[in-house]
């Protein structure tokens, strides 16, 4: 009865072992393809908030100096600024949404056109880009 028994817990062993490894390994791989794919994400999210902080950027200095050149279309300028200010907040997760803030603040001073205009922008630049490389939070 023994080697019967050893045969048949041999056998369960062997079923157990050719079912469960499997589902086992299966688990654990989608569990790293998915971790990859957060990766993946993160990095591509964080280029384009790059792009779109350099985009926004720029936009706010051409405002700036659409100040001091006479017949430039402030309205197109204006409309840049506010069409990359939404592509930046586009990009933004809700925990970074006290950022918008901070840009609508600075986008708004520089919309006025006087000398806390370039502060604004200058201290936007700093502030942007410090987010962007984890030094600060939102």
């Amino acid at each position: 009865m023994n080697s019967a028994w050893a045969v048949i817990v041999g056998a369960a062993i062997a079923l157990i072992g050719s079912v469960a490894t499997p589902w086992i390994r299966e688990a654990l791989e989608g569990r790293r393809r998915l971790a990859e794919i957060a990766r993946e994400d993160a990095r591509v999210r964080k280029q384009e908030l790059g792009i779109a902080i350099h985009d926004f950027m720029e936009a706010l200095v051409e405002q700036l100096a659409g100040y001091n050149v006479g017949g430039v279309d402030q309205v197109a300028l204006s409309k840049r600024s506010l069409m990359t200010s939404l592509d930046l907040g586009l990009l933004l997760e809700s925990a970074d949404m006290p950022v918008a803030t901070i840009v609508a603040s600075a986008a708004g001073t520089v919309a006025t056109g006087g000398d806390a205009s370039v502060l604004a922008a200058n201290s936007l630049t700093s502030v942007l880009s410090a987010w962007r490389r984890g030094q600060i939070s939102a």
